[in-house]
């Protein structure tokens, strides 16, 4: 693996894990206040949601693999 490519992977790692923690940091108090007004909203909202919902955990689960391939392609060589 070339210097370039390591760099690379470094930042694609890096970047990946940022995102991740972004989303996360918006979504706990997101998901704190849909929960308490639940009661209070449109039915369309649990849709909206659940939505918001899998579409950060299909982020994550993205984000964790390519970080895995990251890494093994700097440990292995």
């Amino acid at each position: 693996m070339s210097k370039s490519d390591e760099s690379d992977t470094q930042i694609k790692t890096r970047t990946n894990c940022k995102l991740s923690l972004f989303f996360l940091h918006f979504y706990r108090p997101f998901s704190r206040n849909i929960m308490e007004n639940m009661s209070k909203l449109p039915s369309w909202w649990g849709y909206v949601y659940a939505s918001l919902l899998l579409i950060h955990t299909l982020y994550v689960d993205w984000a964790f693999s390519t970080n895995q391939k990251s890494l093994g392609k700097l440990v292995n060589g």
